[in-house]
């Protein structure tokens, strides 16, 4: 899978006058790096599917992509953010961000590589001088930003305001409602490929993390009940799953 790409809003500090951020005295670089989401690939089959879309290669982008939420330049929509340096950072490894392997099918996972490439990009370009940084992350780059909290603090110098914030990222090893571990067996094939969950993960960062999760997390709650519900109507639980290539 190919190098994926990232759009800023405002990247070069040395092109831009300094933002001011809630003081008439002091001026700030403040930086906020948003990981796309985009679900995973967890067999041969699943990651040559995404191989042929944007999720799979930097050749099928879009050419451009909305600014939203915590990346709008909009102080009604995003009071909090609106002046930062924005940067939206594409994905196409199907692992969050975490692979580094290749297999006999000529799959290539490359997501720390491009993880690592884009970070090293991002601080030629001016983020090296931010004061202060936020990765952000919604889903699978949720999950991406757990994984790369304190990797990513690492790249500043000691003393920067350096935090994390995890949307939708806190994907749980937890017992469904047939009494199986689904998710553990669909991540299973994920880690084989890509070399998760994060509740393990947590109490080892130490880069303060924000988890911002739904107490009713829809694509959670589909396969906490899949293995019942597939029962019911007389399906397979496989057939009752969603394809690893459709999830957003």
């Amino acid at each position: 899978m190919e190098w994926m790409g990232f759009n800023s809003a405002r990247i070069n500090a040395e092109d831009l006058d300094p933002l001011s951020h809630n003081s008439a005295d002091i001026d700030v670089y403040l930086e906020v790096l948003c990981m796309k989401g985009g679900g995973w690939c967890n067999d041969v089959k699943s990651c040559n599917g995404r191989k042929f879309s944007h999720l799979g290669s930097s050749k099928y982008f879009e050419h451009e992509i909305p600014f939203e939420g915590i990346l709008s330049n909009k102080q009604d929509e995003n009071p909090d953010f609106y002046n930062w340096n924005r940067v939206k950072v594409r994905y196409c490894d199907g692992g969050s961000f975490t692979g580094d392997g290749y297999n006999k099918d000529g799959l290539y996972f490359r997501g720390q590589r491009i993880f690592e490439a884009a970070m090293e990009e991002l601080m030629s370009k001016g983020m090296q001088y931010a004061d202060q940084a936020l990765l952000a992350g919604c889903s699978a780059g949720g999950l991406a930003v757990i994984h790369h909290c304190d990797e990513f603090s690492a790249f500043f110098p000691r003393g920067r305001r350096v935090k994390c914030l995890a949307d939708a990222g806190m994907f749980l090893d937890a017992v469904d409602v047939a009494g199986n571990r689904t998710l553990r067996s669909f991540f299973r094939g994920v880690v084989r490929l890509h070399c998760f969950f994060p509740q393990n993960m947590i109490p080892i960062i130490r880069t303060p993390l924000f988890i911002l999760n739904s107490a009713y997390d829809t694509w959670q709650r589909v396969w906490l009940h899949q293995e019942l519900t597939g029962k019911a109507s007389g399906q397979s639980a496989k057939e009752t799953m969603p394809s690893a290539t459709t999830i957003k």
